[in-house]
């Protein structure tokens, strides 16, 4: 399987609340058999703004969700990812440093700020 998609943290949320954009994507990179990846710092940020029912959506998102991948934060990202925090949060960074590095897509619901990270609108998904 191949990484083709990184969630930030906001399409981590919305995911958790329903969306039905971030559930599409989720299903179409499953489908042809890519990976979505999911930072472990964006599920940590998502946790701290939900209710039971959407953690309830994101235990499922990081444990059952076909073709999903949780990425841990490696010490080789650390640097990068806390300089780019500081003009978002270290979820957003964490997966801007992940998108760039696979130079994959990345799926936001707050594509003002990670277009403020990313050069390539191209490489941008609104969800």
């Amino acid at each position: 399987m191949t990484l083709q998609v990184v969630l930030d943290t906001s399409a981590v949320a919305a995911y958790a609340h329903g969306s039905v954009a971030v559930g599409e994507l989720l299903m179409m990179v499953a489908e042809e058999g890519g990976q979505a990846g999911v930072p472990a710092t964006c599920v940590a940020e998502a946790y701290a703004e939900v209710d039971e029912v959407a953690a309830a959506m994101l235990a499922h998102l990081t444990a059952a969700a076909p073709g999903v991948v949780v990425l841990p934060m490696e010490l080789k990202d650390a640097a990068p990812i806390g300089l780019t925090s500081r003009l978002s949060s270290l979820g957003v960074a964490h997966a801007v440093v992940a998108a760039k590095g696979a130079g994959v897509y990345i799926a936001t619901a707050d594509g003002k700020t990670v277009r403020r990270l990313i050069r390539d609108d191209r490489m941008v998904i609104d969800v």
